[in-house]
């Protein structure tokens, strides 16, 4: 459906934050035979201008599980003006709507309206948007990976949709009588107090992930098992005891206690100064630690982490910061060296900036014992 043929010329836009889903495009293309370039964005950067984006007729974005900074104002406008010069976009990412949903850009360049964050269904039903082709896609049976777990429901504002949701998964009304009911009832009840910024469907969802099988059970119950409420309520209990320690001159070792119980892994998160926090790395389940090799002389971060599955995220950990010593960095130079000191509140200073300061003083100096020895004579 983007009419884009082997003997076109491709961008990939690896804009998934460290992620590297990339392989799953590079090798449906390599299969298919399509002829390709890779573009890697870096964290918080922007993406590729339209200069470079205008020699390809197809580009593919994907911008994976991140939820902040998906497509910067500058990816925007790029992106706008590709597809106002007749490019063709592909674009995917779990949380595109959820961060940029109510802008202009959203609506009338992508014709989408963003409707929640999480479409809270397991079925895509695919539509016949080419003649005689249809995908349904079970989301029980693919990876998990970070990318598919809340996808965004959205309207089509003037485009075609390719997926619908399908939500025979979801709770419904039943003939019957169930012992467990009053039960589960209650564990949803103590369970919602505690995580009160659930909602519904996540709540359902604990409850199911984190019951116990049963070989007895499977084929029988929803569940296959029974509810487990300590491993329900202690599911995704925030991170805690959270500290940074500088390990070397470029690198800080961020260290946490895992609280939770049925967590599929963390995201660490920081920022600089005053400024926004942004997901840096995601690591799996039982790490407690992550050493970050990107951080910069003479400047100053904070770090938080929280814990994630597949139903949602755990509240946010302690914040701790870190000050990196030494001055931030600057151009090369040749052959000359300076000399760095101290005041006696801890400031550096260069011997340099003293002696450019003093060159008046001594100025004055040299003229002065210059006069006196022309009178002298």
């Amino acid at each position: 459906f983007l009419n884009v043929s082997k003997s076109d010329k491709i961008l990939v836009v690896d804009d998934d934050g460290g992620l590297n889903l990339e392989g799953y495009y590079k090798q449906m293309l390599d299969v298919l035979g399509f002829n390709y370039d890779v573009f890697t964005v870096d964290i918080n950067s922007n993406g590729p201008d339209s200069n470079l984006m205008i020699d390809y007729k197809c580009v593919i974005w994907f911008t994976g599980n991140t939820y902040q900074n998906t497509l910067t104002l500058v990816d925007q406008s790029n992106i706008q003006a590709f597809l106002n010069n007749g490019g063709r976009l592909f674009l995917a990412g779990q949380d595109i709507g959820y961060d940029i949903g109510e802008s202009d850009f959203y609506k009338n360049v992508l014709h989408a309206i963003y409707v929640t964050d999480d479409a809270n269904g397991s079925f895509f039903t695919g539509l016949d948007f080419m003649s005689g082709v249809r995908v349904d896609v079970n989301y029980l049976q693919m990876d998990n990976a970070d990318y598919t777990r809340f996808v965004d429901a959205i309207k089509p504002n003037g485009s075609i949709p390719i997926f619908y949701i399908s939500y025979d998964d979801a709770y419904q009304f039943l003939m019957g009588t169930s012992m467990s009911a009053p039960i589960v009832s209650g564990i949803a009840g103590l369970l919602w107090s505690y995580y009160d910024y659930f909602s519904v469907d996540q709540v359902k969802g604990t409850i199911l992930l984190t019951a116990d099988g049963k070989f007895s059970l499977q084929g029988k119950l929803l569940t296959g098992g029974r509810v487990n409420l300590f491993k329900a309520i202690t599911s995704l209990v925030a991170p805690s005891g959270l500290t940074v320690n500088l390990v070397s001159s470029n690198e800080a070792e961020i260290r946490w206690i895992d609280n939770s119980s049925a967590e599929d892994g963390f995201n660490i998160e920081r920022k600089e100064s005053n400024g926004r926090y942004k997901i840096i790395a995601s690591v799996g389940a039982g790490r407690t630690d992550y050493i970050d090799s990107s951080i910069s002389k003479g400047r100053s971060y904070t770090y938080r982490v929280r814990a994630f599955n597949s139903v949602g995220y755990s509240r946010y950990s302690n914040e701790v910061s870190i000050n990196i010593p030494g001055k931030s960095g600057g151009g090369g130079g040749g052959g000359c060296s300076i000399v760095e000191g101290r005041d006696i509140y801890g400031n550096s200073f260069d011997i340099l900036d003293i002696l450019v300061f003093l060159i008046p003083v001594l100025y004055i100096f040299v003229y002065k014992k210059f006069l006196r020895g022309s009178r002298t004579n």
